[in-house]
């Protein structure tokens, strides 16, 4: 009997001791080339915001890391860090920011805090900083079903998987259809916007096709598709801000040749994914 009582103290201490253990700040470190691939599709359209973002570890499949965005909007030779971070009453990591100049120009800053899934707030005291406002976003990630129950959806998407709540007008499409119109393993092009920490899915369309093809430039047809001709036969791609970018940092010209990623969903429009090349 002597012992159990022992026994019984010792674990009410130490369940005392895990309850009163101070919760430790955690370490972090600028990225750029260990972004998590997965996160690129969000960032090609935050990027053109000022104000921060918090990746939520849980919804998007980035681990026991939280990856906070600071989209620098068009400012010039900025770069952003923390300058403090420390915990409130509530046990909520609060982070100050700083602005301090970049040797060379870049459109956001990236940091990732090791090892720490746990809420954060900005102290956003000189109001540069606020939270980007996301309600009139849409983005575009192509990846494969993991899970489809219901109204929720799991999609790997570049070796992670995002959670995210099918919406109007898809889980209306979904439960109209006579047959499964998709399932686990299905590979799928996913239009989703984020309402706070949810992922929200509103469009979802197979792709028929995907590779990788060589072919020579023809030219722009505007400012968001091209027309790149493969095995001599002219095709319109639609192109992302980062693909984009690529043609317009290598300064691609009609005629030049091209090698590229590109996926077919339904209704054959085919899009770029990545570029190959310097």
């Amino acid at each position: 009997m002597r012992s159990k009582t022992v026994l019984l103290v010792l674990i009410a201490i130490m369940l005392l001791f895990t309850a009163c253990k101070t919760q430790t700040i955690p370490e972090y470190q600028i990225v750029i080339e260990t972004i998590p691939d997965h996160l690129h599709d969000v960032i090609d359209i935050m990027q053109t915001r000022s104000g921060v973002y918090i990746f939520d570890a849980n919804n998007f499949g980035t681990g026991k890391d939280t990856y906070l965005l600071i989209s620098h909007g068009n400012k010039d030779n900025v770069m952003v860090d923390i300058d403090s971070m420390e915990l409130n009453r509530y046990k909520e990591l609060e982070i100050q920011l700083r602005e301090t100049s970049a040797s060379m120009p870049r459109a956001y800053t990236m940091i990732k805090l090791i090892d720490f899934s746990k809420q954060i707030l900005i102290k956003n005291l000189d109001g540069k900083w606020p939270v980007i406002n996301t309600d009139e976003l849409s983005f575009t990630s192509r990846g494969n079903i993991v899970k489809l129950k219901n109204n929720d959806l799991q999609v790997e998407i570049a070796d992670s998987v995002v959670v995210m709540e099918i919406v109007m007008p898809l889980s209306e499409k979904i439960a109209s259809s006579s047959q499964d119109l998709f399932k686990a393993g299905d590979e799928v092009v996913v239009e989703y916007n984020l309402n706070g920490p949810t992922i929200q899915a509103t469009e979802m369309l197979s792709v028929a096709d995907s590779g990788t093809v060589e072919g020579v430039f023809v030219g722009y047809i505007d400012s968001k598709s091209v027309e790149i001709k493969v095995n001599d036969k002219a095709q319109t791609y639609w192109l992302s801000p980062e693909t984009s970018q690529w043609l317009e940092t290598n300064n691609i010209k009609t005629n030049s040749p091209v090698k590229f990623d590109y996926y077919v969903v339904d209704g054959d429009a085919a899009y770029v994914t990545k570029f190959h090349g310097e």
